[in-house]
């Protein structure tokens, strides 16, 4: 992948060594295995091949593991219940990956107010005013990442934690889309709505300012140099959400948000796990089945702009802007705890 930040390895080996050394000596070598293997191969958005590239790993372990990732990934939100047939079919026709998504296209299932509906009343796609057949109310994904999220910050940002080493008075979330979600994070930590700042370039997606305007809270438009128009140490809480991965001057970007942010104040992220080529790939894939499957946006496969690290490169990273780990864990949209297709998680990191 281009775009990359070098991570110099020898540096980064004794970092993670560091950072591991409570975990057993095979995991750590397991690690290293996999992340310095040079066997990968990463093939580009714009080449189109990046499905049947993860179709054709090999037939072991790992390949069924990433098997099994891409077809929840291609069925999520698609009117497929049978894997075994949507693999045999992209196997034996050998299509591309934009003639994948046209395909997918043609099967998607309803979508309303922005929650999928899934025919038969499913719970991973639902609306929340409908009922389950225990007579519960099913969550739509953006209520699941409400109530969840509210619920971290409220546990780690909260004035009665004893814990905090800043006090939090004010926050800001970057790359807040329409911001609602923004809005009820800093209510559920008992901020006021001139407290809570929502920065975001002026329109991407479905998102525009016009949305923004409407939601109650300070708006902040960003240029897309990753410059933020704020003083030295103004925050005590910054937030991004799923946007590292798309900021093109990623140093740019930490360095100032290292610089906004007050001594000991936060920086709470939500990223993919991504450790290797397939995870890239997958990744990618992903943003293709909202964008190209479900936006019909074919531009995509030469505008798209997406570059992934995992947890501990993520550490390594923040570490030398100045962050220092406070407590990481994954995502689940389950009562299960099964990991989501890109394994994204979420880390909460504090300026030195």
């Amino acid at each position: 992948m281009s775009n990359r930040i070098l991570i110099p390895t020898d540096d980064y080996i004794l970092f993670i060594k560091k950072q591991l050394k409570s975990f057993p000596q095979c995991k750590v070598d397991e690690y290293i295995e996999i992340k310095f293997n040079k066997n990968q191969r990463y093939k580009s958005v714009n080449s189109k091949l990046q499905i049947q590239t993860l179709l054709h790993l090999k037939q072991n372990k790992i390949g069924f593991y990433h098997y099994h990732r891409l077809l929840q990934m291609l069925a999520k939100d698609v009117d497929f219940y049978d894997y075994f047939y949507l693999l045999k079919y992209l196997k034996k026709e050998k299509l591309n990956d934009q003639e994948v998504y046209k395909f997918l296209q043609k099967h998607i299932k309803n979508i309303k107010n922005n929650n999928l509906i899934c025919k038969n009343g499913g719970a991973i796609c639902c609306n929340s005013n409908i009922k389950n057949k225990t007579g519960g109310a099913l969550c739509s994904r953006n209520k699941l990442f409400n109530e969840v999220f509210s619920i971290i910050f409220k546990r780690f940002f909260m004035p009665n934690n004893k814990k905090l080493k800043l006090s939090i008075t004010n926050y800001l979330d970057i790359g807040c889309g329409d911001c609602k979600q923004t809005k009820i994070l800093g209510n559920a930590i008992g901020l006021s709505d001139d407290k809570i700042y929502g920065a975001d370039i002026s329109h991407w997606g479905g998102y525009n300012e016009e949305k923004r305007s409407k939601v109650g809270i300070n708006i902040i438009g960003l240029k897309e140099d990753g410059i933020l128009p704020f003083e030295n140490n103004s925050f005590c809480l910054i937030s991004a959400f799923m946007v590292l991965h798309h900021v093109r001057p990623l140093e740019k970007l930490l360095s100032e948000i290292v610089r906004i942010l007050k001594p000991n104040g936060y920086f709470f992220i939500r990223e993919h796990d991504a450790m290797y080529a397939a995870d890239y790939m997958l990744c990618d894939i992903e943003h293709a089945m909202y964008d190209v499957v479900q936006r019909n946006d074919m531009t995509f496969f030469n505008t798209y702009h997406g570059v992934y690290y995992d947890w501990l490169e993520w550490d390594y990273l923040l570490n030398k802007f100045g962050l220092r780990y406070v407590f990481a864990d994954y995502n689940s949209n389950s009562i299960y705890y099964n990991l989501t297709t890109n394994r994204s998680f979420y880390g909460i990191y504090y300026k030195i």
